[in-house]
């Protein structure tokens, strides 16, 4: 009971800070789609600073499947789809109940004052400008994520009893 590394490891667990760590993390990703490799890159790297944990695709497929899967907890998405291709996107991820709450950024800003509104309407919450600055747009994503975690967005699914219920 007295070895240094059980008392390390006891203080750990009491602060409550791997709770808080596994909490803030557990099944929680920032899903990066953008047709630019260097975009993808420079985010996940900068992301993965901040120490969150990022998957990225090419295709918005892949940000689709992460959405059904339940594993997409803020998207981030390349301006280059197009914007019929980001309307249909943000529709699709707002008309889901289960992900309705999931922030969605913009890489690159529209210079249409008309797409950037109809893009804010269907649900998109920030644009990180391009050329992109990675350390300013990962705090802009990490911030959003921060905030979509803080205010009860759900981390994973997890199966088990609901509260109550008192079957055994």
């Amino acid at each position: 009971l007295y070895d240094p590394v059980v008392v390390d490891t006891l203080a750990h667990l009491q602060s409550g800070d791997l709770l808080r760590q596994r909490v803030e993390t557990d099944g929680r990703m920032v899903i990066i789609a953008d047709s630019d490799e260097g975009v993808r890159t420079d985010l996940n790297d900068a992301l993965n600073k901040c120490g969150l944990v990022v998957h990225t695709v090419t295709k918005l497929d892949g940000v689709i499947d992460s959405v059904l899967a339940g594993e997409a907890d803020t998207v981030v998405v390349g301006l280059a789809y197009g914007l019929q291709d980001l309307v249909n996107l943000a529709g699709f991820i707002r008309a889901r109940p289960e992900s309705a709450a999931v922030p969605i950024v913009v890489v690159g800003e529209p210079t249409d004052p008309q797409t950037k509104d109809r893009l804010l309407n269907i649900g998109v919450n920030a644009f990180v400008e391009a050329p992109l600055n990675p350390d300013d747009a990962a705090d802009k994503i990490r911030g959003l994520y921060i905030d979509r975690a803080e205010n009860g967005g759900p981390g994973h699914t997890g199966a088990g009893r609901k509260a109550g219920d008192r079957r055994g």
